[in-house]
């Protein structure tokens, strides 16, 4: 049977997440998947004996040459998918059982979209439920419906522009429609944002879906955690919508625009933060936010 859709995973460490991981795409309502691991020359070279401990030919491993980055390991794990539908399924993170038949029942229905996301659950390291104030907020970003809707275009833009509320694992992607199209690899952090904004400039579009097939892993080690601690997430936003901004005038889409000159996003979660470690008492972060947020207010 051909495979139907394939769960590329890009890896670098923390073998004990990267198994509930696999866990929960071989535990799939749809059987005919294939899922890869793609090593981004990490420091766990147990991760290859745990893929082949499964036993099971739908699961494979690859291990770059040299580490490649976030982005750049994305675009391997798009290059080596073997199925036209492609989940970038990070490795602290967990998909339903139902997430394939979901993807594949949403190809046959928006036959012109590009890529297609979900809601998540968000979980701690012992996958509990878990509450923070930004997963409580992001949802109320999306579109208000508890419909599937459509982003495109200029308004499509706007909307991820007023919040990024897509969770990344999520995304699931038509490489026949993406073509050699492939991840920035200038950005350290924002990605997924960097990418399907693109897309819609681009001309493409996206679907998000209204039910939860995901699981989203806060943990203190995780990638989101870190380049939040060190600015870098926010050094990246800045530079994105510095550019975003260029591009959306360019295409006369002004109120995209607006929205990206604005940076109200990412001027509220920089505070949030900031007051954040003011209140634990790390002062130090807490000056470098503040000081930050000054250069936000006066662009």
């Amino acid at each position: 049977m051909k495979p139907a859709i394939t769960f590329a995973i890009p890896f670098y460490s923390n073998i004990g997440f990267l198994r509930r991981t696999l866990e929960s795409v071989r535990r799939q309502t749809v059987q005919d998947f294939r899922c890869i691991v793609v090593d981004d020359a990490g420091p766990e070279p147990e991760a290859e004996g745990l893929v082949s401990s499964l036993m099971d030919s739908r699961f494979s491993f690859r291990r770059n040459e040299r580490n490649l980055g976030l982005a750049g390991n994305f675009n391997a794990c798009l290059d080596a998918a073997e199925t036209n539908l492609v989940q970038i399924l990070h490795a602290d993170d967990e998909v339903h059982p139902g997430y394939a038949a979901m993807m594949l029942a949403a190809r046959r229905q928006w036959e012109n979209a590009t890529a297609f996301f979900c809601r998540a659950a968000v979980i701690d390291q012992k996958g509990r439920r878990f509450f923070s104030l930004a997963d409580f907020i992001k949802p109320r970003l999306a579109p208000a419906t508890r419909e599937a809707f459509t982003l495109a275009g200029e308004s499509g833009l706007a909307s991820l522009l007023q919040g990024w509320f897509i969770v990344c694992p999520t995304l699931c992607y038509r490489r026949d429609l993406l073509g050699s199209r492939r991840f920035d690899t200038r950005w350290r952090f924002d990605v997924d944002l960097a990418f399907t904004t693109q897309l819609l400039l681009d001309g493409h579009t996206l679907v998000g879906l209204p039910d939860i097939a995901c699981k989203y892993r806060r943990h203190p080690n995780s990638q989101t955690t870190r380049s939040t601690t060190s600015m870098v997430r926010f050094e990246d936003e800045r530079a994105l919508y510095d550019e975003l901004l260029e591009k959306a005038c360019s295409r006369g889409w002004m109120n995209a625009a607006d929205v990206a000159r604005r940076r109200t996003i990412v001027k509220s979660h920089l505070a949030f933060c900031m007051v954040k470690d003011l209140l634990r008492g790390n002062l130090s972060e807490s000056r470098t936010k503040l000081a930050f947020l000054k250069t936000l207010q006066s662009a």
